[in-house]
């Protein structure tokens, strides 16, 4: 700085800085600068001439120091977020020039950026350059320290609480936490039940504690009010060919979730093995299953009716092969002792059969007939002597063939006693 305004006048040289007895003369100084920020030389020649005209030269080196080098302003430490970590850059400390201390105008700052993530959070260390015109540098450097703070987010959250009845207690729900520092946070799952009260109903706690890697944590409670009644259903009867495949018992079962449980044959069909009815090993008929669930504290039950029939078969059955009896002689030889349907026992049928004498009474009356009929009163009516056998006559017969889609087949029968 003081380079910039030298002059020789600076020196302060005049005649009387001369030695000798020269009283006249005049002392010049021709000033020759060398020097830049970085420091030079300033040559100064002196000549003087004295007033015999003769001349005297002296050469001065005058040494032009450096200004001093930069300073960097103090360096602060710094916190920042997760977040804000996720962004971070060398120019978001913002430093220049102008952040320097001395005179140097020239240079450049450069950062160097460094982060070192931990288990929670982590550092940026920020190593800073500085160099001048003259090649001169000077450092610092900034501890950047990453702060967590903030607790996990969770998101796909259940209801906090529900009601449910016993075998209908949901599935535990999955549910998302997100973090702004940890990827992987850390999900403990508790669940407990209380002591069922006096009507057997509890309560189920649900408890979830998400934790990230600076200790953070969230939790999320959910209460199950299970109320424990016993579920009784019948479903709707179910119509079964007997040539049908197996069925599977579970597919009918309602109000009731809980595959575990155990069916049982309330019939004996013997066409129940595990959780399969297996049709075309059991009579034509309807059959009772019942279902108990697995879960003691439920009970559990429902019923179902299966009707196994043989609408699918296609039976080679007609009025053309049946026979039935025109005369009942039961006198004990053998032949006609009773009234005989016949000729249709391959087709699975039954007989509903009505018999009336000729004044149109009913004399006999039987669903699923059975060939048994001998001439005995069981209407009311004439009767022989004091027994139940009626007269010898013409009688009407009416018979139903169940199940078969024939209309009734009516005619008259003989019935004699000698």
């Amino acid at each position: 700085d003081a380079a910039t305004s030298f002059a020789a006048s600076n020196l302060g040289y005049t005649n009387s800085g001369l030695g000798g007895c020269l009283i006249a003369g005049e002392v010049m100084g021709t000033l020759t600068p060398n020097y830049t920020e970085c420091g030079g030389t300033i040559t100064q020649n002196w000549t003087f001439t004295d007033a015999c005209g003769r001349e005297v030269t002296q050469t001065q080196e005058i040494t032009v120091l450096p200004a001093p080098a930069a300073a960097f302003a103090a360096v602060q430490a710094m916190e920042i977020t997760c977040d804000e970590a996720a962004t971070f850059t060398a120019s978001s400390l913002g430093y220049t020039n102008s952040d320097l201390g001395g005179c140097l105008i020239e240079g450049e700052v450069m950062g160097t950026l460094t982060q070192v993530d931990a288990d929670c959070g982590g550092t940026i260390t920020q190593d800073w350059t500085f160099t001048d015109a003259c090649g001169r540098t000077i450092t610092a450097q900034q501890i950047i320290t990453i702060i967590d703070n903030t607790a996990p987010v969770l998101t796909n959250l259940p209801e906090d609480e529900i009601t449910v009845t016993c075998g209908l207690v949901p599935e535990v729900p999955t549910i998302t936490a997100t973090d702004d520092c940890d990827d992987d946070v850390e999900m403990n799952y508790v669940e407990t039940a209380t002591t069922p009260d006096s009507d057997g109903n509890y309560e189920i706690i649900r408890t979830w504690t998400f934790t990230d890697d600076c200790g953070n944590a969230t939790p999320f409670v959910q209460t199950l009010n299970v109320q424990v009644v016993e579920i009784s259903t019948t479903t709707p009867s179910v119509d079964i060919c007997v040539e049908d495949i197996s069925i599977d018992l579970n597919s009918f079962l309602v109000g009731v979730n809980d595959s575990n449980g155990t069916w049982t044959d309330d019939n004996n069909s013997g066409g129940l093995i595990g959780d399969e009815f297996d049709p075309s090993v059991v009579n034509l008929g309807s059959y009772q299953f019942t279902y108990t669930s697995s879960n003691d504290s439920c009970n559990a039950t429902t019923s179902i009716i299966i009707n196994v029939n043989d609408d699918c078969i296609v039976l080679p059955c007609s009025t053309d092969d049946l026979y039935i009896s025109r005369v009942v002689t039961p006198n004990g030889d053998v032949n006609n002792e009773t009234f005989k349907i016949q000729g249709l026992e391959l087709c699975g049928f039954t007989y509903d059969v009505k018999i009336l004498n000729r004044w149109g009474h009913m004399v006999f009356e039987s669903g699923n007939y059975q060939n048994n009929w001998r001439g005995d009163n069981l209407g009311g009516g004439m009767t022989v002597g004091t027994t139940d056998e009626l007269p010898s006559g013409t009688y009407y017969y009416v018979v139903n063939i169940v199940g078969s889609g024939f209309k009734p087949i009516t005619g008259y029968i003989y019935l004699g006693r000698n």
